[in-house]
């Protein structure tokens, strides 16, 4: 726990937890908030991967200073009941995703399992990217961009007609 603030009861990483623990203090009449803590960093070893954001805690603080020790307790005891349903929820499988193909224009569904795949469409046989999973970059926009080359191109063309 944090030792520089009396209220905190609970310090976790993950923000589902922190949730689920609030949610449960606060059924239980607990007045309880979550407050995100950064590390501070002297900016060593700091990648675009590994900043001071993946560094995080997250601490559970309460209201009522007096109850603080009762109310960890009270956490310790309970806390594989209460983060059980985040385990279950991290391990159940994701949702069937519907995935519009660009070429043809027809929509089929693929198992929440494939999300951030690349599959072919089963109407054309074109490529087609099911969103979510691990990689969140929308590569929509990667069609719409122009290469090095193009750009270069179009430079030349601008400047032959300038000075032509």
């Amino acid at each position: 726990m944090s030792a520089s603030d009396p209220n905190c009861v609970f310090v976790t990483s993950n923000t589902q937890a922190a949730d689920i623990i609030v949610d449960w203090l606060r059924s239980q009449g607990v007045q309880a908030e979550v407050q995100t803590h950064i590390k501070e960093s002297d900016g060593v070893m700091m990648t675009p991967f590994a900043n001071s954001d993946t560094s995080n805690h997250l601490e559970i603080h309460i209201a009522d200073v007096d109850r603080a020790e009762e109310i960890r307790e009270l956490i310790l005891s309970r806390k594989d009941d209460l983060l059980s349903h985040a385990e279950s929820v991290d391990k159940a499988p994701p949702e069937d995703m519907v995935v519009e193909c660009e070429a043809c224009g027809k929509s089929s569904v693929f198992p929440g399992e494939l999300q951030g795949t690349v599959q072919e469409c089963p109407h054309c046989g074109a490529y087609l990217d099911v969103p979510g999973g691990e990689d969140e970059f929308d590569w929509s926009i990667v069609d719409e961009t122009q290469s090095e080359d193009e750009l270069s191109e179009n430079e030349d063309e601008d400047d032959s007609q300038t000075w032509g």
